[in-house]
């Protein structure tokens, strides 16, 4: 029996070492992302976010056009260089915002949290008026904007609005405190309808 159990131990090991080999699987394929994360005051605004240390992994993410029938579209990136921020429209120049983001109003109170993903807006951005009630929400996918809730300071919904490759597209619903009021019919940014109730 313990010779049995010797031979079952080696064809463990020897199984285990092959797969590892077979599947190539080394910590030395492993790629990340070095990411800092800074602060700064600047007109009674604290702005907090995180940024890549390098920007070779972005390279094969960047610098594409979304294609419409009449217009092209270039994403806007945000970067940190020299203690500053910077949005600009296809490119950008220092290190490229990658993580959590957020501004402070001078009270400490929240002005607008979201993330980015290689430059890009991604995910909910949630803007607030300096009470710190929600003003708006904004859902993005890589760079484009698809939807926004704005909201009156007492909370009530006053604008619903979608998009497509960044544009107005769909009906924008218009309220008051409880009701539509108005709604405007959007195609590629375009007003193609619009309906008021009294």
């Amino acid at each position: 029996m313990n010779n049995y159990h010797k031979l079952i131990n080696v064809i463990v090991v020897v199984s285990i070492t092959f797969l590892m080999l077979a599947c190539n699987t080394g910590l030395s394929n492993l790629t990340y992302e070095p990411i800092r994360t800074t602060s700064f005051n600047k007109n009674d605004t604290l702005y907090s976010f995180q940024y890549m240390v390098s920007n070779k992994y972005a390279n094969k993410k960047q610098f594409f056009l979304v294609k419409n029938k009449t217009k092209s579209l270039l994403k806007n990136y945000y970067w940190f260089e020299n203690g500053k921020l910077f949005c600009s429209q296809g490119s950008f120049s220092g290190k490229l915002l990658h993580g959590n983001y957020i501004e402070k109003y001078k009270s400490g109170q929240i002005k607008s949290k979201g993330s980015f993903s290689y430059g890009l807006k991604d995910k909910t951005w949630l803007n607030y008026f300096d009470s710190g009630m929600i003003k708006s929400s904004e859902r993005w996918d890589n760079g484009t904007l698809k939807e926004q809730l704005e909201y009156s300071e007492a909370q009530k919904l006053i604008a619903k609005l979608k998009f497509n490759k960044g544009r107005k597209n769909g009906w924008e619903y218009v309220y008051d405190s409880i009701t539509v009021v108005s709604r405007v019919k959007y195609k590629n940014g375009e007003i193609k309808r619009y309906l008021h109730f009294n």
